[in-house]
């Protein structure tokens, strides 16, 4: 999915992947970690003593990033709210449609920049897909005459809202 919004839209895409490892995985919150992090879970003082300090430091560096995300589309771009804490945050590299672009932040104390997540997975999927198309002879919309360009390019199509979302 990323790799079709890196390749389709004008905005920029980062991706991240919070890994099932953490210490907060099994705490029986009934919000995903990320969820956790990214609305300063650890400082509220119900909560505060299940979380390391180290813990709360990257919550407060998910926050930021987030918060300059929505105010300038580049989780990077220091706005006023996060400019005290200017050199700590790791650069979060945007996620390209390349071969090399597949970027993502990993979400642990050290927030490292890693390549290629679940890449083989992923491309068992989208090979599979794409074979099962060619071979029934439609693509999406059920048209025999779609080449495999178009194809390839609507393996990973989001959903249109009228489909995707219930009103």
């Amino acid at each position: 999915m990323a790799n079709y919004w890196a390749a389709a839209s004008q905005g920029n895409v980062f991706m991240y992947h919070v890994p099932e490892s953490s210490s907060q995985s099994s705490s029986g919150q009934e919000f995903l970690l990320d969820v956790q992090y990214a609305f300063g879970l650890p400082f509220y003082p119900k909560y505060e003593e299940q979380f390391t300090d180290e813990e709360k430091g990257l919550s407060l560096q998910i926050m930021q990033y987030i918060s300059n995300f929505i105010n300038s589309g580049n989780p990077n771009y220091q706005h006023s709210f996060s400019r005290r804490m200017l050199g700590v945050m790791p650069a979060w590299p945007m996620y390209l449609s390349s071969d090399d672009g597949d970027n993502y932040k990993e979400f642990t104390v050290s927030l490292p920049t890693l390549k290629g997540l679940k890449k083989a997975d992923c491309s068992f999927w989208s090979d599979y897909i794409r074979r099962l198309k060619a071979s029934t002879g439609s693509a999406s919309g059920g048209e025999p005459g779609e080449t495999p360009s178009e194809v390839t390019s609507l393996e990973s199509q989001p959903l249109g809202d009228e489909v995707s979302y219930s009103r």
